[in-house]
């Protein structure tokens, strides 16, 4: 029986840098590399040799933008410096030991996120690789909390146009609006052309 790589427990951050361009701070931590496949003749079972970074902008459409291998005799031999954070950090919760920063997003568009681990393969068995969805993480760029803290309130895309390429789909749940920067209690108005106000219950019905 084939046995897949170890999927990587990974999260991310949104944020805003310089010049007004948003980013994607994606983590992940380093499980994958201690994990033994006993169907591999590797010493010890250990065949791990690398991650790889998809994004897109839907679930079922992502690409592969980066990867990162053991620097020995297989692969590209990278080593994982350019992604290695100096010491492990605690981030939404999970222990993390990578991380690679994707900028130039679009505020308002939805960007799925993933990393992989594979193998080395042998002459049996291809390399296997860890599915893009087992940690595959949605987000939609923003400021951070602290970057957002007295900032005001802003909706977006304003104004809402349907069937825009960002929001593109046949599903009710595939067509929004975002509000951020909201007190904890506000009111919201919506207004359409030309009827004019809207209440948000059942508005657009």
């Amino acid at each position: 029986m084939l046995t897949r790589q170890r999927e990587v427990n990974a999260t991310l951050l949104t944020g805003l840098g310089l010049a007004m361009i948003y980013r994607l701070d994606l983590y992940w931590d380093r499980s994958p590399e201690e994990t033994s496949d006993r169907t591999s003749p590797a010493p010890g079972g250990k065949d791990f040799e690398g991650y790889r970074v998809y994004v897109g902008p839907s679930a079922g459409d992502m690409s592969q933008i980066a990867q990162f291998d053991k620097d020995d005799t297989t692969g590209f031999n990278t080593g994982f410096s350019a992604v290695a954070l100096p010491d492990s950090q605690l981030v939404n919760g999970i222990w993390v030991h990578y991380k690679y920063r994707i900028t130039g997003l679009k505020t308002g568009f939805r960007y799925f996120a993933s990393v992989t681990s594979y193998d080395t393969g042998d002459q049996q068995i291809e390399s296997l690789e860890s599915g893009e969805t087992q940690n595959q993480l949605l987000t939609v760029p923003a400021p951070s909390v602290a970057q957002a803290a007295g900032g005001k309130v802003t909706v977006f895309p304003n104004p809402y146009k349907a069937e825009a390429q960002w929001d593109a789909g046949r599903l009710v749940r595939d067509h929004y609006l975002w509000f951020a920067n909201l007190p904890k209690h506000a009111s919201i108005q919506i207004f359409s052309r030309p009827s004019g106000f809207c209440s948000l219950p059942g508005c657009g019905t």
